[in-house]
């Protein structure tokens, strides 16, 4: 999927504000749910919080890679991620402790600081940075970051299920922002595999690359489509979770 700076960037711009209005009006207390257990297994509410603001940092503290540097690829970059889980977890504990100000200030400025280092940025979807994790193209740098937005907004979802009124669309997805996120996702699982396959339900897709559903051929089915009628869905039991 091919994307310039700018149509990234508005996306993320879109999905941030998206999260930050629906919590706006719960409050710093989140409803008095901040300290209850959220949707992802052993984080409360305001934890899973504060780690979409933290997550972030990843663009404020990323800079431009020296010249001759090869970047990882998305899936190499997002690879990284499960021999650092436990790290990403008790960081955001800690962060979520020490908090000085309120959650939702945290957040507004989080936001605000990553697109305006965004900015900075030659855009230029091939820039190398210098990030957290290795280097990343800029352009992957900024899908990395809407798969957190949009996957933990999708946690936050699951979380105040029954809790927040989410009819009428009021939820903290930005469902365009998810379409791209989920063909993303499949396109690693593509490159990996060969596949040719499309996304027909974004968020059950989501849920099954990042492991939120536990993987069955029926939701599968429901998810991909080949994109050949003569095709089929592979079994992928043995490449999910992408994450």
């Amino acid at each position: 999927m091919t994307h310039d700076i700018a149509a990234l960037t508005a996306h993320l711009t879109t999905a941030t504000s998206r999260v930050l209005t629906w919590l706006t009006p719960l409050g710093d207390s989140l409803l008095h749910h901040a300290h209850k257990p959220s949707s992802l297994p052993t984080w409360t509410n305001r934890e899973l919080v504060t780690h979409i603001g933290k997550s972030m940092d990843a663009v404020i503290l990323a800079e431009v890679a020296p010249p001759g540097i090869a970047p990882l690829t998305l899936a190499e970059y997002l690879g990284t991620y499960p021999e650092r889980a436990q790290q990403i977890a008790q960081s955001a504990r800690l962060q979520a402790h020490e908090l000085d100000g309120s959650l939702l200030a945290y957040l507004r400025t989080q936001f605000t600081s990553a697109l305006a280092a965004l900015e900075a940025f030659p855009q230029d979807s091939h820039t190398v940075v210098a990030a957290r994790r290795g280097p990343i193209t800029l352009r992957d740098l900024i899908v990395s970051r809407l798969i957190e937005v949009v996957v933990h907004a999708r946690d936050l979802e699951k979380s105040f299920h029954g809790i927040v009124d989410m009819t009428a669309g009021n939820t903290p997805v930005d469902p365009a922002a998810q379409r791209l996120v989920a063909v993303e996702l499949l396109a690693i699982i593509v490159t990996r595999g060969g596949f040719s396959l499309e996304v027909t339900d974004p968020g059950l897709w989501i849920d099954l690359a990042t492991g939120r559903r536990d993987y069955n051929t029926a939701d599968l089915a429901a998810a991909l489509r080949p994109a050949h009628t003569a095709g089929g869905i592979p079994d992928l039991g043995r490449m999910l979770p992408v994450l």
